[in-house]
């Protein structure tokens, strides 16, 4: 009975915590205005993320059915994977093809 009730408790508490985050990053994304900002880039994938992480805890609580789709959750935290990948590597290639310097390399 506590443990089902502390179980419940949590979970109600991420939920609330989760739905902050995203009102955060998406805060986060209006204010940096240009959608080539990093600032943009990133608070997009961190809010796929945590969509994927309250789809998750929402099937967990059984307020989410989702028995005909079966880690939802997962294959959103895979795009929004695929999604930083994607976001690194097409900026570490534009940086590299205009000639910019990386930080991290070694100096000769």
């Amino acid at each position: 009975m506590i443990a089902e009730l502390f179980t419940f408790v949590t979970s109600e508490i991420t939920l609330i915590m989760l739905v902050a985050a995203i009102g955060i990053f998406a805060g986060l994304a209006l204010q940096s205005r240009k959608i080539k900002s990093f600032q943009f880039q990133m608070s997009i994938i961190i809010m796929i993320w945590i969509s994927g992480e309250t789809v998750g805890v929402l099937a967990k609580n059984g307020i989410l059915d989702l028995d005909t789709f079966e880690g939802v959750g997962h294959q959103i935290h895979l795009l929004s994977m695929i999604a930083i990948g994607a976001v690194f590597w097409l900026r570490f290639y534009h940086a590299k093809r205009q000639g910019k310097k990386f930080i991290d390399e070694i100096p000769s």
